[in-house]
């Protein structure tokens, strides 16, 4: 298995656990979009800005970066899980 579709498995359980009814409000996302990362901080922004706007949520799941990835993605909006 790799430590990607592990990463995404664990966001999806993650956002399963935290996210309510959909029918609660109409600001909720209708996409979610989730970015696996590891210092990628040349890199993360421009992934995030790459998803669009529109009802969507961006999720990056942190691998234990060592360098600026994860201030990166909460600068571009994401939020971000870590592993």
């Amino acid at each position: 298995m790799s430590s990607a579709a592990s990463l995404v498995r664990r966001a999806l359980r993650l956002d399963r656990e935290t996210t309510h009814s959909r029918a609660s409000t109409s600001t909720t996302p209708t996409l979610s979009v989730i970015v696996p990362t590891l210092n990628e901080e040349r890199n993360v922004a421009r992934a995030i800005r790459s998803t669009g706007d529109g009802p969507l949520e961006v999720i990056v799941v942190d691998g234990g970066s060592s360098d600026r990835t994860v201030e990166f993605a909460r600068a571009c909006g994401a939020t971000v899980r870590p592993t």
